[in-house]
């Protein structure tokens, strides 16, 4: 095999290798923060890296045509090239997910069991209780735009703390929330 042809087989490896671990990072980023700006450098680094994997692919099918030799190392080579496309794929359908859904993290920071809690507004969930500094996370679809509450008992009175105003669709977020800390009840007359 001639070393044009093997180093371009060592390319399109490293180049699939990179574009692979990169995506993995960034989706990792965008999953930890569900923040715009790792969203907008993702795109960035799919369309750098795609423009490039298409680049080092066409030097790959070139020597495929012009060596009669080893064309199945090229060929092993363009496949694992191209399965970074279903890669990326998923990710673009988990990132439009991540950007319908808020994560919600309640934390019990009072000193006492809190029971009955129930999120309301984009979408009901329930959790029966929450131990003192326990947390419960929840994910919350976004149909549409909405707020979101969380009603609760502390030691026996009804308690509603707001979380979230007014959340656009495709507005996702991560909200870390406390809860149990002493609020005026729902059901206290004035």
């Amino acid at each position: 095999m001639p070393m044009d042809n093997l180093s371009t087989l060592s390319t399109g490896k490293v180049t699939a290798l990179i574009s692979f671990v990169g995506g993995t990072g960034i989706m990792a980023l965008f999953y930890l923060t569900n923040s715009d700006a790792i969203a907008i450098a993702g795109i960035g680094y799919a369309v750098v890296m795609g423009f490039i994997n298409l680049f080092v692919l066409g030097h790959l099918v070139y020597h495929y045509f012009k060596e009669k030799v080893n064309r199945k190392k090229i060929l092993k080579t363009s496949a694992i090239m191209l399965l970074n496309i279903p890669i990326l794929l998923g990710y673009c359908w988990f990132a439009l997910f991540l950007f319908d859904t808020i994560r919600v993290t309640l934390r019990n920071v009072s000193n006492t069991q809190l029971n009955n809690i129930t999120i309301s507004g984009c979408e009901d969930k329930f959790a029966s209780e929450l131990g003192p500094g326990q947390s419960k996370t929840f994910w919350i679809h976004i149909p549409h735009g909405c707020g979101i509450s969380v009603d609760y008992y502390l030691s026996g009175q009804s308690v509603r703390d707001d979380i979230s105003g007014y959340i656009p669709k495709g507005r996702g977020r991560i909200i870390n929330f406390d809860i149990g800390i002493r609020h005026e009840s729902t059901d206290a007359n004035p």
